[in-house]
């Protein structure tokens, strides 16, 4: 069972396309009912996001790929069907490198097999409080994971590497210049 995580999925973008992906691979053995899109969707789709309110669009739009899958009359069929709640069980309200985040709850046993995104693409600087937290882990690990002039972005990818399965695939969007920096 395919896990994905979106450490920065601001309103859900790419977990709306994984979920259709999963749904997709899961029609081709047959119908799929109501709970079973909302068992591959809680199961499965998880991101963490900083904006209280990138994460309600994103649950929206999960919620909205979920009943694009139904209609009307299977939902009649299964009046015992409720729309999942996702808030702080799939979408994390958190700073991703935030230690003391609902996020940062559940990642020690957390692992993903996608891992799919476009972090930030800033530099983290102090002056900045919403880069204190990326900021602070970045030089705490500077010797083992470097970032090229304090790359959020590049954060992001060594912060996620240890939440990936063994034969993980990733797909992080990050600036080109990532791959010429000799310092990461």
């Amino acid at each position: 069972d395919t896990c994905v995580l979106d450490p920065s999925c601001g309103s859900g973008a790419f977990l709306v396309q994984c979920y259709r992906a999963l749904v997709e691979k899961r029609r081709m053995r047959g119908a799929v009912e109501p709970a079973e899109l909302a068992a591959i969707l809680t199961g499965h789709i998880f991101g963490v996001e900083r904006d209280r309110d990138a994460c309600r669009v994103a649950e929206m739009s999960l919620v909205l790929a979920l009943l694009d899958y139904t209609t009307p009359p299977d939902l009649e069929t299964h009046p015992e069907f409720k729309l999942p709640t996702l808030s702080d069980a799939n979408i994390f309200q958190a700073d991703f490198f935030d230690p003391d985040s609902s996020w940062a709850a559940v990642r020690g046993s957390f692992r993903a097999d996608w891992l799919v995104g476009n972090p930030p693409w800033v530099e983290a600087k102090a002056a900045r409080k919403e880069d204190r937290l990326a900021l602070a882990w970045i030089q705490a690990n500077s010797e083992h994971f470097p970032t090229g002039g304090n790359q959020v972005a590049e954060a992001f990818v060594w912060h996620s590497l240890p939440l990936l399965n063994e034969g993980a695939v990733a797909g992080l969007l990050l600036p080109a210049m990532t791959l010429f920096k000799m310092e990461s």
